[in-house]
């Protein structure tokens, strides 16, 4: 039986691993030749690897939790993508690994980082996100990124948000 994620061998689809419960994850990523998962419950096998808190990474082989862990509660991950080398998160949380973020971090292999102050508004959340034109674009229900007008899509450049028209 297959739970929430899997894999394909060719004629074959078979969990991660068997009986592998992973009914939360609703975004995935390729990082450094890992499987990440993030979603919008502890993820894992039970029982739950502590630090998961709703983001786990896949290296072939066991589940792991990503440095300190992610959002936790009934925070959820949307979106990943990666882009200049790190894995950037989308959701509607807060803080990652205790890191205080708006909506949005990045992992760098060994730690969690805040994105140009993130994206707020009156309901604001990352529901997805892309890599087009060596810019990560980001989609979702907010009215600022970076503290500029955005109307619920904006442009990373590595360094600074950027709008994208009238959204």
């Amino acid at each position: 039986i297959v739970k929430g994620i899997c894999s394909f061998h060719g004629t074959n689809f078979d969990s991660l691993p068997p009986g592998f419960s992973f009914s939360g994850a609703v975004s995935l990523a390729v990082y450094n030749n890992e499987l990440y998962a993030g979603g919008s419950q502890r993820l894992g096998p039970w029982p739950y690897i502590p630090c998961s808190a709703n983001i786990d990474k896949w290296n072939g082989t066991s589940w792991s939790c990503v440095g300190a862990g992610g959002p936790g509660g009934t925070n959820v991950i949307n979106a990943m993508a990666v882009y200049n080398g790190e894995l950037y998160v989308g959701g509607n949380f807060t803080s990652m690994g205790g890191l205080p973020v708006n909506r949005i971090a990045r992992w760098d292999g060994t730690q969690w980082k805040d994105v140009g102050g993130g994206v707020t508004g009156s309901i604001p959340q990352i529901t997805e996100m892309t890599v087009y034109n060596g810019r990560l674009y980001v989609g979702g229900t907010f009215g600022n990124a970076g503290g500029i007008p955005a109307y619920n899509i904006a442009r990373w450049n590595g360094t600074q948000w950027d709008s994208v028209g009238w959204g």
